[in-house]
């Protein structure tokens, strides 16, 4: 049976609901791509950190590559 690697995709991701998901997914094996407005480097692998702000189509394009 192969596996699949699930992702999250989580906006907010620095502080508060968003901070709280990342842990969550995590607990449950997800990989994360982050999405704060603030660089806040992850220390864990499975953690990439895009910063900027959502709505910003640049920042959608380079959290999506």
């Amino acid at each position: 049976m192969a596996t699949e690697q699930r992702v999250a995709v989580i906006t907010g991701a620095s502080q508060g609901i968003g901070a709280a998901l990342v842990k969550a997914y995590r607990d449950r094996n997800y990989r994360i791509i982050a999405i704060p407005r603030s660089i806040q480097p992850a220390d864990d692998d499975a953690i990439l950190t895009v910063a900027g702000d959502i709505a910003d189509r640049k920042t959608a394009e380079r959290s999506m590559k």
